[in-house]
């Protein structure tokens, strides 16, 4: 009875966590499309770039946080971290402190550029595998 709970939770975490990554490189791609653009502040919308601190007028579309100055590289790092955390996250989840790597790797996708979303869907998605960890599905991915 166990093996098709496993199955299925691991699906859902691992569907999850693609989509964490696919909406971080999203981020990353509008803001490496922006090139070499200083966004005005902190917090910014990623497709135009702009800052959200002055011009927001309703939904933003893509907000996000970043504390380098420039677009494009903020982009490139956004693209490194989530690599980084999606590799983590399907290939290392046997590791003492997965969980702990993982949130702090979602927080820096988060004040690199990433978007809120991605980091929060990222964090859901570890804590399926950890609810499985207890319950007794120890296997890997």
């Amino acid at each position: 009875m166990k093996r098709p709970i496993k199955i299925i939770m691991m699906v859902i975490a691992v569907i999850i966590e693609l989509y964490a990554a696919i909406l971080a490189g999203m981020h990353g791609y509008y803001e490496i499309v922006n090139g070499h653009k200083n966004p005005g502040g902190i917090l910014f919308d990623a497709i135009s770039g702009n800052s959200l601190t002055t011009n927001f007028n309703g939904w933003p579309g893509w907000p996000a946080i970043s504390i380098i100055p420039d677009l494009l590289i903020t982009g490139i790092v956004v693209f490194i971290i989530d690599g980084i955390l999606l590799v983590w996250f399907l290939f290392f989840n046997n590791h003492k402190k997965w969980i702990i790597i993982l949130v702090c790797l979602a927080i820096l996708l988060c004040v690199c550029g990433g978007g809120f979303m991605s980091p929060f869907y990222g964090i859901t998605a570890g804590v399926i595998v950890i609810f499985m960890k207890k319950i007794g599905l120890k296997n890997n991915l």
